[in-house]
């Protein structure tokens, strides 16, 4: 596959700004390993005299007992996609823990006043 420079330019600066390495990207477009699958439907005995129910699991592909894989290379658009959604997992998170302390720091702040009013008294 073909890719050129401004598209290798901002998929190096997508990987840097997400996993600090600018050739992470790279293991994608060339190609990963990956579990082959199937989708089958198991019956799961109910509890206590409740009915059967069946739902679907995926398992993965044995040949002769063995796991089977195939390698999967993403296009460009794929693996901008991959570092995109990476990205938004990551501020998400990051924005999620900055909550959470401003919280911590928040009842710290009404635990000190409260022990401050109850010396007064």
């Amino acid at each position: 596959m073909d890719i050129t420079r401004k598209e290798r330019e901002e998929l190096n600066a997508l990987s840097k700004e997400v996993f600090n390495v600018s050739s992470k990207w790279q293991k994608f477009f060339k190609g990963v390993p990956e579990l082959v699958t199937k989708t089958v439907k198991e019956t799961v005995p109910g509890d206590k005299g409740a009915p059967d129910t069946e739902k679907e699991v995926v398992v993965p592909v044995l040949l002769d007992g063995a796991k089977q894989y195939k390698v999967r290379a993403y296009s460009v658009d794929e693996c901008r996609k991959l570092l995109l959604d990476a990205k938004r997992q990551r501020d998400e998170y990051i924005a999620k823990l900055k909550e959470q302390q401003a919280l911590v720091e928040a009842q710290k702040k009404v635990q000190e006043l409260a022990a401050g009013a109850s010396e007064l008294e």
